[in-house]
C-alpha cells in the first residue's frame, strides 16, 4: 500500500502538473522550525530592547515616556514576527 498522495493538475495549456502532499511528519517538523525561528527572533529582539534601555534606565524605576515607546515598539515587533513571518 501506497501512503504517499499526489495530486495532478492540469493548467489551460494542456500542462500537468505533480506533486506530493507533505505528510504529518514533515508539517509537525516543519512547524516545530518555524517556532523556534520564532523564538530566536523574541529573545533577539527582548535582548535588543534590555540592552537599549539599560542606559535609560532610571533608579527609581519609574516608567517615562521612553519606556512607552519602548513596549510600544515590542508589541509592534511582536506582530510583525508572527504575521511577517
Amino acid at each position: 500500500m501506497h501512503l504517499s498522495q499526489t495530486v495532478d493538475i492540469e493548467t489551460p495549456e494542456l500542462v500537468v502538473v505533480s506533486y506530493t502532499i507533505a505528510g504529518i511528519g514533515s508539517r509537525v517538523y516543519a512547524a516545530l522550525i518555524d517556532l523556534c525561528i520564532c523564538a530566536m527572533m523574541f529573545f533577539a529582539m527582548i535582548f535588543g530592547v534590555l540592552l537599549l534601555s539599560r542606559d535609560a534606565s532610571d533608579d527609581a524605576g519609574i516608567a517615562t515616556s521612553s519606556t512607552a515607546w519602548a513596549l510600544a515598539v515590542m508589541l509592534m515587533m511582536q506582530f510583525v514576527i508572527l504575521w511577517g513571518y
